[in-house]
């Protein structure tokens, strides 16, 4: 059994990983759940992918099996202006809701290939 590689990466290390994030997500969405449609489509998936990462606090990690992709996940700190909470179908109250910039974490994508 091997040992996985994570490594963590900010928005700045985006050109280094963004193949492996774009290759996986269609491995993962096309072939093993065949997620086929427009929003699935690796064009629309990388303009999502740069637009989280444009956003402050964006983080990813990634997992590496003998130097192969193995998965990935990806977030960002909720802004002070977040629209996250408005859809809750009961209200919250100002306490729980007010945003900082670095109060929560909201995960935007996570995805792990069969291996």
């Amino acid at each position: 059994m091997s040992t996985l590689d994570v490594r963590h990466y900010v928005a700045a290390d985006l050109p280094e990983i963004r193949q492996h994030i774009l290759d996986t997500h269609v491995e993962v969405r096309h072939r093993d759940f065949e997620l086929t449609g427009p929003f699935s489509d690796v064009e629309r998936f990388d303009e999502r992918l740069t637009a989280y990462s444009s956003r402050p606090g964006w983080t990813a990690v990634l997992g590496f099996d003998d130097g192969e992709p193995a998965g990935f996940c990806f977030g960002t700190t909720l802004a002070p202006d977040t629209k996250w909470w408005n859809n809750m179908l009961t209200p919250l109250s100002e306490e729980i809701t007010t945003e900082t910039g670095k109060r929560t974490v909201s995960l935007n994508e996570i995805v792990v290939r069969k291996l």
